[in-house]
């Protein structure tokens, strides 16, 4: 037996479970650009934490080591 399903531009089917994306290119144009500088901007502090945090422990060993030599 063979299923049929409609989809249309705005359905996803993720982990088996069909769900609705919000249409991103529907929205105004001034709320597309501002979503987008909101991600940037998370994306930012997020690699700026990141990033530092990896630096706090990986850093003193490795200028322990430059300083030995």
């Amino acid at each position: 037996m063979k299923v049929s399903k409609k989809y249309d531009s705005h359905t996803t089917i993720a982990d088996g479970v069909v769900g609705r994306m919000i249409a991103i290119s529907a929205l105004p144009i001034a709320v597309q650009a501002a979503l987008v500088v909101t991600l940037v901007l998370v994306e930012a502090i997020v690699l700026y934490v990141g990033y530092g945090l990896i630096e706090e422990r990986i850093a003193p060993p490795i200028l322990e080591v430059i300083e030995s030599v």
